[in-house]
């Protein structure tokens, strides 16, 4: 079987959570499928994945003055706009005509950029879309909380665009594959006829077993990409909401912020007392084991978290808001700690230390048992073979 991937990133090295899920999901794949990959690249380097046959381009420039024009007088999203580049349309072109795919497989709307290619091309070869977010509802959201009038104007009118597409695609043929349950009834409530399927975020559990029961924890931890909207915005909450009054009545804590291209606002957290911005790391795991829990602050944003999956699989309790743990069958008091307001967040860190060990327990035994990569790739191969009509190989 010959599956044909469309990538807006590269997924190595596997360093955010869209790159995670994609890079693992690949993986599995590439078990039973002989599998080719377009992709953009964020840098000079060529993208490598060394179960694959990896093809990989430099991102275009978005926001020209040309997409713009044609984002705001055009019918397509800007956002879908921004990932046009000729160059692998050309190499699609010809991938589609020399190639006998059985699948091809999006990773992300913003891969619609290339319909056109796919619907000349591509006759009769099956698409299935793998959604990281409902993108509509993410832009929806983001509205909400938009820092100015006019983001909340374009946000608006880009959920509106982008959720007329959703809605072409889930009435097609397609496939789609989502993280969650809440997301696959959602769909299925635009369009009851729709293909879709449960494919959750997982995580390595293997490689969050190194810790041993020797090593102290010490202190708070976030992750999570520092240049991501929601992500700033939780830190703001909890550092301005919750740690003066955190710090105040445990002076000796420490918050520890790890994650890639902070901004500046983040970076000037750093001069709180108590909080380090570590920024990127080269590995994760060092940092979960030594954390007497793990914060999600979220008040917005979609999807599920692969970094609570990934503090699930090293055993550290998760405080969270309830939109944090969206997705994910946890159950609040048996695998984390729910908080929303200042004070709740305050009075769930103080007290996490006694819930410790019970919340780790069951956190790891829910990551291995659901969403450990090699489960969640088992259950996606049975799906997509499936749906191609070739559930044996």
């Amino acid at each position: 079987m010959r599956i044909l991937a469309l990538s807006p990133r590269p997924a190595n090295p596997p360093n955010t959570g869209a790159k995670l899920r994609e890079y693992h999901l690949l993986r599995q794949l590439s078990k039973w499928a002989d599998l080719s990959v377009l992709a953009f690249r964020t840098g000079p380097e060529p993208l490598v994945l060394e179960f694959a046959q990896v093809e990989s381009f430099a991102r275009p420039k978005g926001y020209t003055a040309g997409k713009v024009m044609l984002g705001l007088f055009g019918g397509k999203a800007l956002s879908i706009l921004n990932y046009r580049c000729e160059e692998l349309a050309e190499r699609l072109r010809e991938q589609l005509q020399s190639g006998s795919y059985d699948a091809v497989l999006l990773e992300a709307l913003h891969m619609s950029a290339y319909e056109k290619e796919l619907d000349t091309y591509g006759a009769g070869v099956m698409r299935i879309w793998d959604w990281h977010n409902i993108e509509s509802e993410l832009m929806e959201r983001y509205a909400a909380t938009a820092p100015t009038r006019w983001h909340a104007i374009y946000a608006r009118e880009t959920a509106r665009r982008l959720k007329r597409l959703e809605l072409r695609l889930l009435a097609s043929e397609d496939g789609h594959l989502v993280c969650s349950e809440r997301e696959a009834e959602r769909l299925r409530q635009w369009e009851g006829n729709a293909r879709v399927a449960v494919v959750p975020n997982g995580v390595d559990c293997g490689a969050f077993s190194a810790r041993t029961s020797e090593e102290a924890r010490s202190g708070l931890l976030f992750v999570g990409s520092l240049d991501y909207h929601p992500n700033v915005e939780g830190l703001k909450f909890f550092t301005r909401e919750v740690w003066p009054e955190l710090h105040r009545r445990r002076p000796d804590l420490k918050l520890r912020i790890v994650g890639s291209r902070p901004r500046a606002e983040v970076l000037a957290m750093g001069e709180i007392e108590g909080v380090e911005v570590v920024g990127p790391v080269d590995r994760v795991e060092p940092y979960y084991f030594r954390a007497e829990a793990a914060l999600v602050p979220l008040f917005s944003g979609g999807g599920t978290r692969l970094k609570v999956l990934e503090a699930f699989a090293a055993g550290v309790p998760v405080v969270s808001t309830a939109l944090g743990m969206e997705g994910i069958a946890a159950r609040a008091g048996v695998h984390y700690i729910v908080a929303e307001t200042g004070a709740e967040w305050v009075e769930a860190l103080l007290r996490v230390d006694v819930q410790e060990a019970e919340l780790g327990r069951a956190a790891r035994s829910l990551a291995e048992e659901r969403y450990d990569w090699d489960v969640v790739g088992r259950d996606m191969g049975a799906v997509v073979r499936g749906w191609l009509g070739n559930s044996d190989s």
